[in-house]
């Protein structure tokens, strides 16, 4: 990540990040760099969550600004914002929105969340393939249906398999 940003000219955006961007080092480029940033907190950062969900249930917190309840693929989400409420909601919204629909399609597509890969860098690397793959499928313009289908028909079909790979104006056979 720190080499990605620095890569970057940030100044004056707000990055937001999940779990990945939970260090010092990254929060401190990212300001370095002249941005913002909004750091996503799940429940399951232990400490910090716990940490976190402490102080805004104390009077240290401050005042709630916006309230939204969302409901998407099966479940409620609550989110409450407090100062500067509607810019920060605007930014927390369209973050989950890219991670949800994000994740929903590489599940529906690849099954991700049914992957077991766990030795070495191995479950890193196919989520890094299924990315790529998912890039992939999306450019290929020329099948009208959705993301699934295409996998599917990329792995019975060479010629459909060469046109998500090379694009639509490649001449190759295998």
């Amino acid at each position: 990540m720190p080499k990605l940003l620095t890569q970057l000219d940030i100044e004056g955006a707000v990055i937001t990040m999940d779990a990945m961007g939970y260090q010092t080092k990254i929060a401190d480029q990212i300001i370095q760099q002249g941005a913002d940033y909004v750091l996503s907190l799940k429940g399951n950062q232990g400490e910090l969550h716990q940490g976190v969900r402490e102080f805004f249930a104390s009077a240290l917190s401050p005042a709630i600004g916006d309230i939204r309840y969302e409901g998407e693929h099966g479940r409620v989400e609550t989110r409450s914002i407090r100062e500067t409420a509607q810019r920060l909601g605007n930014i927390v919204r369209a973050h989950w929105s890219i991670e949800n629909n994000l994740h929903w399609v590489l599940d529906q597509a690849f099954d991700e969340d049914d992957q077991r890969t766990r030795v070495g860098h191995s479950a890193a690397n196919m989520a890094v393939m299924r990315h790529i793959a998912l890039n992939l499928l999306k450019t290929e313009k020329t099948a009208k249906v959705g993301v699934k289908t295409k996998r599917l028909k990329a792995g019975w079909d060479n010629e459909y398999l060469l046109k998500v790979l090379l694009g639509k104006h490649q001449n190759l056979t295998i």
